[in-house]
């Protein structure tokens, strides 16, 4: 069970991971077409193109720890579970 759960969200997370590219292409694209445009001034687009990159990074990040986190804590839950649940029906 535990397997089919990892690979679950392995598989959850490389679609989010993907979706975090795409809108982060999305948005660069959108402001270069601004700035071309003349909507939006040079400085205004730096600004711009470093938040959105720090947005994303933020988000790589965050996935990365997460994943970590649950490689490492879930088979310790699992079997703290496994051990409770053992010791109830044993009882």
């Amino acid at each position: 069970m535990l397997i089919k759960e990892l690979n679950s969200r392995e598989q959850s997370r490389s679609v989010l991971k993907e979706s975090n590219l795409e809108r982060l292409k999305i948005t660069l694209s959108y402001l270069s077409y601004l700035k071309l445009q003349g909507t939006i001034e040079e400085r205004t687009f730096e600004v711009l193109v470093k938040y959105a990159c720090s947005l994303f990074l933020e988000n790589e990040v965050e996935e990365k720890i997460e994943s970590a986190l649950e490689r490492k804590l879930m088979p310790f839950f699992d079997s703290c579970f496994l051990n409770a649940t053992e010791a109830l029906f044993m009882d």
